[in-house]
């Protein structure tokens, strides 16, 4: 699986483990409270929705993760899912694309005449890391409860901008997960992905200096290596590379 790949799993995955923190993690207003199909009626050659959530406010909340950016190709295919789900469901469609790779046209829409669509974007390399680690310590600092959703955050800083290196920043989550997450599964679920994402990012020198500080062992990433297979055998299914 390509870095590019693994960016979208790792996003995937950390909002489907904690959808009660969705709404924090992504800073929206809405609530996200099941997580819906992806499986929609379209061409086997076209790449299916990365994640579809029914909210308490009775929006349909449609997430794509993007390392790419290509405007006409994927407001084409995202336009496409959520007229799909509107033919479903029947209920106002919110599409967010949060994206890890630089974006420099942001106001960018898909023009049709008659079409005009804009996704709500999120980007991620416009957002400073050394906020989310600095919130963090000055609670630590301060005794004040870190809520659960500030911990989600800091699997985000491995996308953003900051002063620190990706390497430096995975020290510093599993410090921070090890030290002050008391709720063993969010624990598990943060070192887990962070585990995943070294295993792609780093080379094998970098990977075992990592495992050296990790708490968990390689055996208990099998949740997200069955969701990694699944994403693959998916795509090959549909005649996508993976």
């Amino acid at each position: 699986m390509s870095k590019e790949n693994i960016q979208d799993v790792v996003f995937k995955f950390t909002v489907e483990q904690d959808l009660k923190n969705v709404r924090y993690f992504l800073k929206i207003k809405e609530t996200p409270i099941e997580s819906l199909s992806t499986e929609l009626k379209i061409p086997a050659t076209i790449k299916h929705p990365d994640l579809i959530l029914s909210t308490k406010e009775g929006i349909i909340l449609h997430i794509e993760f993007q390392s790419t950016r290509n405007v006409q190709k994927d407001y084409e295919r995202f336009h496409m899912y959520d007229t799909l789900l509107y033919e479903c469901y029947h209920k106002p469609i919110k599409t967010i694309v949060i994206y890890t790779c630089p974006v420099n046209d942001p106001e960018a829409i898909l023009d049709a005449n008659v079409i005009k669509y804009k996704p709500e974007l999120i980007l991620l390399k416009n957002q400073d890391s050394d906020k989310i680690f600095e919130n963090i310590n000055q609670k630590i600092k301060k005794s004040d409860k870190i809520e659960d959703y500030e911990f989600l955050e800091l699997i985000k800083t491995l996308f953003m901008a900051g002063s620190l290196s990706e390497k430096e920043r995975i020290f510093k989550i599993i410090e921070i997960s090890k030290k002050h997450i008391k709720y063993e599964k969010l624990k598990k679920d943060i070192l887990i992905t962070i585990l995943n994402f070294s295993k792609i990012f780093f080379n094998e020198t970098e990977f075992k200096e990592i495992m050296k500080v990790m708490p968990i062992k390689l055996e208990s990433d099998r949740i997200f290596e069955r969701g990694i297979k699944q994403g693959i055998k998916k795509g090959k299914e549909q005649g996508i590379e993976q």
